[in-house]
C-alpha cells in the first residue's frame, strides 16, 4: 500500500529535517507540517515530545509575532502521524471547536 506521507513527493519548502522527522509546508493547506518518518500512528512519548518541540520552534519562526496552534487532528491521512502549525485565526478555531483539547496545543509565547 502506498502512503503519501512516506513518499512525500511535494517538498517545495523544507523547514527542518532529521533522521526522525521532516517539517515541510503542507501541499494541501500551505502551513508547516511535521511528519514522523516511520509509518506509524503511535510513536513513543519521547518521540511525541520531539515532534511538538520541533514544530513549535518552526511555528514561532514562521508566525512571529502572531500566535499559532499545533493541530494534532489527523486529516486525510489517518495511518501516518503528522501535525500542522496553524495560524491562530478564528476560521481554524471554529473548524476545530469540537476537537478534543489534547488535539490542539496553543502557543502562549
Amino acid at each position: 500500500m502506498s502512503c503519501s506521507l512516506c513518499e512525500l513527493k511535494d517538498k517545495k519548502v523544507i523547514h527542518k529535517e532529521t533522521w526522525e522527522f521532516i517539517i515541510i509546508d503542507c501541499a494541501s493547506c500551505e502551513v508547516p507540517m511535521i511528519v514522523w518518518k516511520a509509518h506509524t500512528m503511535e510513536p513513543g512519548d519521547e518521540e511525541l515530545e520531539v515532534m511538538e518541540k520541533a514544530l513549535r520552534l518552526v511555528g514561532k519562526e514562521i508566525y512571529r509575532p502572531w500566535k499559532f496552534f499545533i493541530d494534532k487532528k489527523q486529516g486525510s491521512v489517518l495511518d501516518h502521524i503528522h501535525w500542522h502549525a496553524r495560524p491562530n485565526k478564528h476560521r481554524w478555531r471554529k473548524f476545530y471547536e469540537n476537537t478534543a483539547d489534547s488535539d490542539i496545543v496553543s502557543e502562549d509565547a
